[in-house]
């Protein structure tokens, strides 16, 4: 009988302890999912993380190769010579009276010519660059700091401030020209623009025959000579199209028919 009494009670109590279990149940589930989204989340920030990394190391590698491409675009092309021009203002009353005749710059407003060997530049002996303005100042561009006994031979206005320069042995018959050097009027600093690399080969002359703001086209003459005792030679005439005026493009040299001769690069 007293079984019976108990029993309402006992199932009241077994209700709560099941009661309680799922509750828990619950709880634990409730947590595991929790702790598995935190894990997913964890993984979705790393794999971001990742992949942000993995971008920021791409878009690294492609600035460093296109400033790579730039600077390689950019190069320029004129080099560094031992060839060292001095310059320094005359006194206006200095006569210049041995000299080729003044080359007016393209605005007109400086002239350039080659003093102390002649009139056509083909005496002996070592000149030097004079330029002038319109107000009749004028400068000279001696050459001193070269070991060989160098001198200008040939002029040409490249634009309103450089000169292209021809420079060769100043004595001796068997050289008539030179290479071809940027002289800047402005600063006095000479770069070395085309050198034939060969003793056998000399430009005599380089003309601008147009022009325009970023590029010029130039006539060259080259004195060649055909054997080794330097007694048979001939003169061929070159051409250069388009040179870039800031010297950051290979300049092909072309004969008359339009085949490649050399390139300064």
């Amino acid at each position: 009988m007293n079984f019976m009494k108990n029993k309402p009670k006992n199932n009241i109590v077994s209700y709560f302890v099941i009661l309680i279990l799922l509750v828990f149940s619950f709880n634990i589930i409730g947590c595991s999912k929790d702790n598995e989204t935190n894990n997913n989340v964890s993984k979705e920030k790393v794999t971001t993380n990742e992949q942000k990394s993995n971008n920021d190391n791409k878009e690294k590698i492609n600035r460093e190769e296109n400033s790579s491409k730039d600077k390689e675009t950019s190069k320029n092309i004129l080099k560094n010579t031992d060839v060292k021009f001095d310059k320094k203002e005359l006194e206006k009353e200095n006569s210049i009276n041995f000299n080729t005749p003044w080359e007016s710059s393209p605005n007109g407003k400086l002239f350039a010519c080659i003093e102390g060997k002649g009139e056509s530049a083909q005496e002996e002996g070592i000149g030097k660059v004079c330029v002038k303005d319109l107000q009749n100042n004028i400068f000279s561009f001696e050459i001193v700091s070269s070991k060989k006994q160098l001198s200008p031979k040939d002029l040409e206005w490249l634009d309103d401030e450089n000169v292209l320069v021809v420079i060769g042995h100043a004595y001796g018959t068997i050289s008539k020209g030179g290479n071809i050097y940027v002289l800047n009027t402005n600063t006095g600093e000479c770069n070395l623009l085309y050198d034939t690399k060969d003793n056998k080969r000399e430009i005599i002359s380089c003309k601008v025959e147009s022009r325009n703001s970023k590029t010029a086209n130039i006539k060259i003459n080259m004195n060649i000579y055909e054997d080794d005792n330097f007694t048979k030679d001939s003169v061929k005439t070159l051409f250069v199209k388009n040179m870039d005026l800031n010297f950051n493009s290979n300049i092909d040299i072309l004969d008359k028919d339009g085949n490649i001769f050399d390139t300064i690069k």
